[in-house]
């Protein structure tokens, strides 16, 4: 019962500075989250209404077009076209796939995810009538994990918050055997 109550305690401890430094870490990382992941200032191609441009893919990338949220829904109103004329058509967002907060207030929602695209050469099109950004997930988030700021977060976070569930479960436990003991 002693040992169990002692891990507990030692456990809820570490869980603490854990999420303490997870939290003073998130402070000072937030510059460099909305510098990598604002598409105004982090983009690969940024296309008005009716432009089109050529954008190289790398294998496994993740790439993703977004435009401004403006209420409803967005439609994706785009058309890569590979070297030989054939047609990516990328998914739809999924719930993993959020909008996006820039420095400015704006919120750039995604419209078009392309996750198995082929690598190589392509002509991205703006078939619709606003501002198109398409960006680089995998480049963004390799600059994040980059940033020791960002790393402590994500471990303070990550780790902290686990370990205190598991306090709180052997507390639990360390009660209920001295209940049963009679003490």
């Amino acid at each position: 019962v002693a040992d169990v109550t002692l891990w507990a305690k030692r456990l809820s401890g570490a869980s603490l500075l854990l999420v303490l430094i997870g939290v003073v870490s998130y402070y000072n990382a937030m510059p460099v989250m909305f510098d990598e992941l604002d598409p105004a200032q982090r983009h690969l191609l940024e296309l008005e209404a009716g432009e089109s441009e050529e954008v190289t893919l790398e294998l496994l990338g993740e790439y993703v077009a977004l435009r401004v949220t403006e209420g409803d829904s967005q439609t994706a109103e785009l058309r890569l076209i590979d070297a030989i004329g054939s047609e990516e058509s990328g998914s739809a967002p999924t719930g993993l796939d959020v909008d996006r907060p820039g420095e400015d207030g704006t919120l750039y929602a995604p419209v078009r995810v392309f996750r198995s695209a082929q690598a190589g050469d392509y002509t991205l099109h703006n078939d619709g009538n606003t501002t198109l950004w398409f960006v680089d997930d995998i480049s963004a988030q390799k600059a994040l994990f980059g940033s020791g700021w960002f790393v402590m977060m994500f471990f303070g976070c990550c780790l902290g918050l686990p370990l205190g569930v598991i306090a709180l479960i052997l507390a639990l436990a360390g009660r209920g055997q001295r209940k049963k003991s009679g003490g």
